[in-house]
């Protein structure tokens, strides 16, 4: 039950402590993440994180992935996502966007617009 956590030594949270120490006991089911993920929030009731979620489903249209569809994993989010749900229809985009790191459109808007530089300052 969501309502009992570790950090309340295993006794019901009193609803006004519960968002404080949900937030903080809860894991996901299927890797053991504390985190939902970048710019994410948690998902199937609270038990899974969103990248392990979209394993199975998008996150973008909220349908199960069929064998024969195109999928992409974000660099930032680490969600996996219908290729075509964003805009990507063929199997050669896919792979020249991935091959460059991918970000979805939900992490763009994110994204910093700052030139990383390296150690010698280029």
């Amino acid at each position: 039950d969501w309502r009992r956590c570790m950090m309340s030594e295993g006794k019901p949270c009193s609803s006004d402590v519960v968002s404080f120490l949900f937030h903080r006991c809860v894991a996901c089911v299927q890797c053991g993440s504390t985190s939902p993920g970048y710019k994410c929030e948690w998902q199937n009731n609270y038990t899974q994180c969103a990248p392990c979620a979209s394993l199975t489903v998008c996150p973008v249209c909220n349908k199960n992935y069929k064998e024969e569809e195109l999928i992409i994993q974000c660099r930032q989010c680490d969600r996996w996502i219908h290729a075509i749900c964003q805009n990507l229809n063929t199997e050669d985009e896919v792979e020249t966007v991935a091959d460059n790191g991918y970000d979805c459109f939900t992490c763009r808007q994110y994204a910093t617009t700052t030139p990383v530089t390296t150690s010698e300052g280029t």
